[in-house]
């Protein structure tokens, strides 16, 4: 599909599911954000419409110290091992840190359907609820990327 029809297409199921959002018409892209209880207690959600692709972040709300990337680099690297759905990147210019998921729709292919749409934005939001607080104690130097991301994916 093209960016204009995937644009509506999202614009439509945001709207449908009341998330409310701002789009950026310039770059083509929404922002929205969920909040959660415990550890990292928000992410910002940025979808990004192209053509035949709909791309979705959701970002940790801090960056990691220059001094600590390395530790971090380690702890997306280990959260990232068998990640079926999507992956942690992290960008060493300025430590900014952000699950990733996308979605295929070339052109002549179905509208993608809802259930498609909530598994694209959950994913990401899920997985910075589960490694969200495991990440931050290895920002703050407090556990190993080993030990943070043993906890994260032992803790329900």
């Amino acid at each position: 599909m093209n960016q204009k029809q995937l644009t509506e297409t999202v614009r439509k199921f945001f709207d449908h599911i009341e998330w409310q959002y701002d789009f950026d018409e310039t770059d083509n892209y929404f922002m929205t954000g969920s909040r959660f209880e415990g550890g990292v207690e928000y992410c910002n959600v940025i979808v990004d419409v192209e053509d035949e692709f709909v791309h979705c972040y959701a970002v940790v709300p801090f960056e990691v110290p220059a001094e600590r990337r390395a530790d971090a680099a380690e702890f997306v690297t280990r959260a990232n091992s068998g990640m079926k759905r999507g992956a942690f990147e992290l960008d060493y210019a300025d430590g900014e840190v952000r699950f990733h998921t996308y979605m295929d729709v070339p052109e002549g292919a179905a509208e993608p359907s809802e259930i498609q749409l909530v598994l694209l934005t959950q994913a990401p939001i899920a997985m910075i609820q589960r490694y969200g607080m495991g990440l931050k104690d290895v920002a703050e130097g407090t556990k190993t990327p080993a030990q943070a991301v043993a906890e994260a994916e032992t803790r329900s």
